[in-house]
């Protein structure tokens, strides 16, 4: 079994894109306003977003497409200050999907999820460490390869493939989101461009395994319907004593 581990827009700002900025005490008087207020900001976003993507769809242009599914998922958040719920900042996240000339940048954001959570992925970071330069291009060659990126920093990943046996069927594989942005909605949004990759490639299930103590990926892939089918496995050498089973999602 292939081992594993709110939101988004391309390298560089999309036309779509709008900063949300929020001095401390320019909130709105209550939290249920200021719900309201990022809830509208998201809904303007989206509708926009969706729009770009449709004509980008149409005009049959692969790079425009993979910075518009990205604008998708972009939004801008406005969150409470630690100390002051009625003070509030932005934040801004958004979802890069990597082109074959960013070998370098998956090299980066890989290794630090290895070197994080060893015992999430099948390979590790030795070997990855040492793997030359066209192998990484290559993989992102073979891989959808998305990068979640927040405040202009990588913070977390995730790749996507067909299933190799199993027609209308692919795989969620890599996910990792860095430990100081967990809780942010950065894992939600980097399932959810696996799930709309898949529809986009007309498959009809995304399957993916995870570790059975890993309980914070097993709570999120539940939350997006993700539920076990039963098959289960482990790490391969040297870390075989770390079980992990296989969840799925019908689209």
């Amino acid at each position: 079994m292939r081992g594993h581990g709110a939101t988004t827009c391309g390298r560089g700002s999309s036309p779509l894109s709008a900063e949300l900025v929020a001095a401390p005490g320019a909130a709105p008087a209550d939290a249920a306003a200021l719900s309201g207020w990022a809830s509208a900001v998201i809904c303007w976003r989206v509708i926009l977003s969706i729009a770009a993507i449709t004509r980008a769809s149409s005009r049959a242009r692969p790079d425009q497409y993979t910075r518009t599914l990205g604008a998708f998922f972009a939004c801008d958040f406005v969150l409470p200050v630690a100390g002051s719920p009625l003070a509030a900042v932005s934040w801004r996240m958004r979802i890069d999907r990597l082109g074959e000339h960013e070998g370098d940048r998956l090299r980066a954001v890989r290794l630090a999820a290895l070197g994080d959570a060893p015992d999430a992925f099948g390979g590790t970071l030795a070997d990855a460490a040492a793997r030359p330069r066209e192998q990484w291009r290559q993989q992102i060659v073979e891989l959808a390869t998305f990068v979640a990126v927040l405040d202009g920093r990588d913070v977390g990943m995730v790749r996507a493939a067909p299933h190799p046996t199993e027609p209308g069927t692919g795989e969620l594989l890599s996910l990792w989101v860095g430990p100081d942005v967990r809780g942010r909605g950065v894992g939600e949004a980097l399932v959810d461009v696996v799930v709309a990759w898949a529809r986009d490639e007309g498959l009809r299930r995304v399957v993916l395994e995870v570790g059975d103590h890993n309980t914070a990926a097993i709570a999120l892939y539940a939350r997006k319907g993700f539920t076990p089918t039963g098959v289960t496995g482990s790490l391969p050498p040297p870390r075989t004593h770390v079980r992990e089973h296989q969840r799925a999602l019908e689209l």
